[in-house]
């Protein structure tokens, strides 16, 4: 589930589905109307976990992603169970899962705090959760590795403010534009400084992809994608330091790069 989609709730919402599915089913149907007490709260932006059922007592979480009629589109295998085949006349029900509850948010008793804790920050808790100053909620997954829960946004990170010409590239105004082999844009220094995002989207064109490289300032690298084309999302481990520079290689016409992203997912 993504991280910021919201989902439904209903009690006793439950029924059986009329055909027998495979393992690898993508949706399932619902006996005529049996859909009715999986609506209320319902809209076609949320989401829902619900769990398998048959005679046997054999269990599958599944997410159910969109309604359409008495039919169910599903994700199979979810919060760590096995897809498998069901039998026709199998019990579906929504049911309480450990995904819901380790996505709750207390209303007390957590920290505050003004920065990206991602690769800074201990928790005092195996999977505490804090709230970062501007609305990201984080989770720790272990040590000072943090995961954003909710509220992220990508916040554009783009200009001459943010970065300088590096090498066979530059600033024409509105974009950069890369007139060389491997051209590359360097930080332009204190916006990077403890800022740990998880992710860069890239907008760029004239060449249909790029291989990227996002560099620390101990020249490590801390991200390192081939045949990435504009705007696909592309993951970025940090160790101990801060961004330092951008590379977009293996070019073969002029690039124009439009726009540069992060994120906190």
């Amino acid at each position: 589930m993504a991280a910021n989609t919201e989902q439904s709730f209903n009690n006793f919402a439950q029924s059986r589905i009329v055909d027998a599915i495979s393992a690898s089913a993508t949706s399932l149907t619902l006996i005529e109307g049996g859909v009715v007490n999986f609506l209320p709260g319902y809209v076609s932006t949320k989401e829902f976990y619900c769990t398998l059922v048959d005679a046997s007592a054999n269990r599958e979480i599944i997410k159910v992603t969109a309604i359409s009629g008495d039919v169910f589109t599903i994700e199979r295998g979810q919060d760590d169970s096995t897809a498998r085949a069901w039998p026709a006349g199998s019990l579906i029900e929504q049911r309480l899962i450990a995904t819901n509850v380790d996505r709750v948010i207390q209303k007390e008793g957590f920290r505050t705090v003004a920065y990206n804790p991602n690769g800074v920050l201990s928790a005092s808790y195996p999977g505490e959760k804090i709230y970062q100053t501007g609305g990201t909620w984080w989770k720790n997954v272990s040590g000072t590795i943090w995961q954003a829960i909710a509220g992220y946004t990508w916040v554009a990170r783009f200009d001459n403010t943010k970065w300088t010409a590096d090498s066979n590239i530059s600033w024409d105004g509105t974009q950069w534009d890369g007139s060389g082999a491997d051209p590359a844009i360097k930080d332009t220094g204190t916006w990077v400084v403890g800022y740990r995002p998880t992710k860069v989207r890239i907008t760029f064109s004239g060449d249909a992809t790029l291989h990227i490289y996002v560099i620390d300032s101990n020249e490590a690298i801390i991200a390192n994608h081939s045949g990435v084309s504009s705007g696909d999302e592309l993951a970025i481990t940090f160790g101990s330091y801060d961004i330092d520079k951008i590379s977009f290689t293996d070019g073969t016409a002029a690039l124009l790069v439009t726009n540069i992203e992060f994120t906190e997912d």
